[in-house]
C-alpha cells in the first residue's frame, strides 16, 4: 500500500489507467444528470454548490421541487442518454426536518449507486458496519429532539456486509419499528414476513403504514383490510398516490403510534 502511495503522480496516473482499461471500455463515458432540488436553500457550507444558502451565487432561491417535477426531469435525462440521475435524496430529509441538521448528520455515509448498501459500498471502496451506523444515530440523541426518525434502506434483511444486515443497526439501537408496506402484488407475504423477522429479533413493531405505490393495484382495499386483520399492531394510516408531495400532505394521512404520543 505504501508503495502505491509513494509512486510519482504521473506513474500513479498511468498505472490507474492501465488497471481501468483492464475492466472498462477506455473510450466509453458514463452520462450522468444532476438535478438541483432546492437551489439556494441548503444550510450546508459547500462553497462550490449553488444549493447553498450561505453564498450569493447569482441564482434565485427556490423551494424544494415537487415529486412530479423530479420524475419529469429524470425521464428527460433517461431519454437524453443518461444512465445515472442524481438528486440528493438526503437533501429532502434535511429540508423537512423540524430541527436544522448539517448534511453530514442526515446522510453520514453517501453512496453513489442506488443499489443494495453492501454493493454500493463495495463499489465506492467503503466498508459499512452496524456499530458505526448506530453510532451516527446515537449522536442525534444528544440534541433537544422529541422524536428521531431513522429511515431504512432496502428492507429489514438487506446486507451491510458479509456478516451484518440493517436489522443489526435497529437491534443495536433497540428501536421501535414502523413498517411501510408498498401496496402492490406480493405485499402481503412481504409485510407479514418482515413483521415476523422484526419480532424474532426482539424488537417492537410500533405499527404499519399502507403506501399506495401502485395506483392500479387490483383489490387494494381488500388487501389493506387483510393486513389489518392479520397484523396485531395498528395501521397508522393509508397514504394514497400523491402528485405534489409535501410533509404536510403526507402527514394528513398518518397518525403517531400511541407509545410515541405518550412519550411526548
Amino acid at each position: 500500500m505504501l508503495a502505491l502511495f509513494n509512486q510519482p503522480f504521473n506513474d500513479l496516473f498511468f498505472n490507474a489507467q492501465v488497471e481501468h482499461r483492464r475492466h472498462f471500455n477506455p473510450n466509453q463515458v458514463q452520462l450522468s444528470t444532476l438535478l438541483s432540488i432546492k437551489t439556494g436553500a441548503c444550510p450546508e457550507d459547500c462553497k462550490y454548490c449553488p444549493q447553498s444558502a450561505r453564498y450569493d451565487t447569482g441564482l434565485e432561491k427556490e423551494k424544494l421541487l415537487q415529486i412530479d417535477q423530479v420524475i419529469e426531469a429524470a425521464q428527460a435525462a433517461k431519454a437524453s442518454g443518461s444512465s445515472r440521475f442524481c438528486m440528493g435524496a438526503a437533501l429532502q430529509l434535511q429540508a423537512i426536518a423540524s430541527h436544522e441538521l448539517p448534511y453530514q448528520q442526515v446522510n453520514p455515509i453517501a453512496l453513489e449507486a442506488a443499489i443494495a448498501p453492501h454493493s454500493a459500498a463495495q463499489e465506492s471502496g467503503k466498508t459499512l458496519s452496524a456499530s458505526r451506523l448506530a453510532g451516527f444515530c446515537r449522536g442525534l440523541t444528544l440534541l433537544p429532539l422529541d422524536l428521531i426518525v431513522i429511515v431504512g434502506a432496502g428492507g429489514w434483511r438487506v446486507p451491510l456486509n458479509d456478516r451484518e444486515t440493517l436489522a443489526d443497526v435497529a437491534r443495536d439501537l433497540n428501536c421501535s419499528v414502523i413498517i411501510v408496506v408498498g401496496m402492490r402484488l406480493g405485499c402481503l407475504n412481504h409485510a407479514l414476513l418482515t413483521a415476523e423477522a422484526i419480532r424474532a429479533d426482539g424488537l417492537v413493531v410500533a405499527g404499519w403504514v399502507a403506501n399506495s405505490i401502485d395506483p392500479d393495484m387490483p383489490r387494494l382495499e381488500e388487501n389493506i383490510a387483510t393486513l389489518k386483520r392479520l397484523f396485531n399492531e395498528p395501521c397508522l394510516g393509508t397514504v394514497p398516490r400523491l402528485q405534489n408531495l409535501t410533509p404536510e400532505q403526507v402527514g394528513s394521512y398518518l397518525c403517531l403510534p400511541a407509545e410515541f404520543e405518550t412519550n411526548q
